[in-house]
């Protein structure tokens, strides 16, 4: 019988704040981390990296989005503004959405403003936004954490 083959995490702590994504100047507040469940050892954290270490020559946020074309990972999850509840959310797969950021226009930033995203995703909230959460937002506003919307 063959073993299982492990499934890989990943974890990425997104930052909104642009000068994060410079591939210079010391940026360092975007992180990726990779966690790798196998059947005999349970959890094992393998790498923590900066999105700026990610292979390739392209900008960190360019290569953020083909690290997660290519990686073979069965879950991320991303602490991002681009991640709305169910309703909002157009695509069908995490490549649709990865293709449409891409092509969104923002220059000189890597990434729209979030008030951009809610103004695409859902106008009817726009300008503002308004609290909408997730699922897994409502998950821990019923257990009493306090967390916030990315509406």
């Amino acid at each position: 019988m063959c073993p299982a083959r492990p499934r890989i995490w990943l974890g990425i702590d997104f930052s909104g704040n642009h000068l994060q994504w410079r591939a210079t100047n010391g940026a360092r507040a975007v992180w990726i981390a990779t966690v790798v469940e196998e059947h005999r050892t349970g959890l094992r954290v393998t790498d923590v990296r900066r999105v700026q270490e990610l292979p390739g020559t392209a900008p960190p946020f360019a290569r953020l989005a083909q690290f997660l074309r290519e990686a073979p990972f069965a879950v991320a999850g991303i602490d991002a503004p681009f991640a709305p509840p169910a309703a909002h959310f157009p695509f069908t797969t995490r490549a649709a959405l990865i293709e449409w950021i891409m092509a969104l226009r923002c220059d000189p930033r890597p990434f729209p403003r979030g008030a951009e995203l809610v103004g695409l995703l859902a106008p009817d909230l726009a300008p503002r936004g308004r609290h909408v959460f997730r699922a897994t937002e409502r998950l821990w506003r019923a257990r009493g954490l306090n967390v916030r919307s990315v509406m």
